[in-house]
């Protein structure tokens, strides 16, 4: 230890380091007088002791074997699965969306971090309809945030419709609550109607057809 050195704090601890006792320094860098002062410390955790700059040690830049980092990490051992890869395409979607002005963003409890969003975000997919290699991650009408409310397991046919898909109201004529629709074509068809005549109602041109009233979302243009 040279004269100008503090006391090394011997016994102290640092978040869970506890310092046993000062150890050679090391040189570091191209200036040969870099002196770096090192200590021998051992962990709470019972890991043993290790060498670590005492810099590190006291501004709390190093403050425990690794071990406080693992009990905060939930492991799934699912990192090759395809749920995971889903998973990881959709925070890729959302970023993507988001830079180009769609507001586009993720449920909070599917975004914790050391693997807890994960396994959050797969307790629900499993529990709504996701099926491995079959199933794709939509957005109900292609808009909006990925979040349970808003967000199913479909096909890759139902996500490439849904997402060219124009809104619509429609509605039973005994009914007094309209229901919006993402692809008129498919509920002509899933309901037995016309697509042509139920474009025309939407369109105006009718009121209604086999009992069934539908208008345009305001705002989106004519199509199916």
């Amino acid at each position: 230890m040279h004269k100008k050195d503090n006391p090394c704090p011997v016994g102290e601890k640092f978040g869970r380091w506890t310092v046993i006792k000062e150890v050679e320094p090391q040189y570091r860098g191209n200036i040969r007088n870099r002196r770096i002062r090192r200590v021998l410390v051992e962990c709470d955790c019972g890991s043993g002791s290790r060498e670590v700059d005492l810099r590190d040690v006291v501004i709390f830049k190093s403050a425990s074997c690794g071990c406080v980092r693992k009990e905060k990490t939930v492991k799934h051992n699912d990192s090759f699965e395809p749920l995971y890869r889903q998973y990881h395409n959709m925070k890729g979607r959302s970023r993507r969306r988001k830079k180009e002005g769609d507001d586009c963003n993720i449920y909070e409890p599917w975004l914790e971090g050391d693997g807890k969003g994960y396994l959050a975000f797969k307790e629900w997919s499993l529990k709504n309809g996701y099926i491995p290699n079959v199933t794709h991650l939509c957005r109900n009408g292609d808009k909006g945030d990925y979040s349970p409310d808003n967000s199913r397991w479909g096909t890759a046919q139902d996500n490439q419709e849904e997402a060219h898909a124009k809104r619509f109201l429609v509605k039973r004529v005994e009914d007094s609550e309209w229901e919006e629709i993402y692809n008129l074509t498919k509920f002509s068809k899933d309901n037995g109607l016309t697509p042509s005549c139920m474009n025309n109602l939407a369109r105006g041109l009718k009121k209604t057809h086999k009992g069934w009233m539908c208008k345009r979302v305001e705002g989106e243009s004519y199509g199916c």
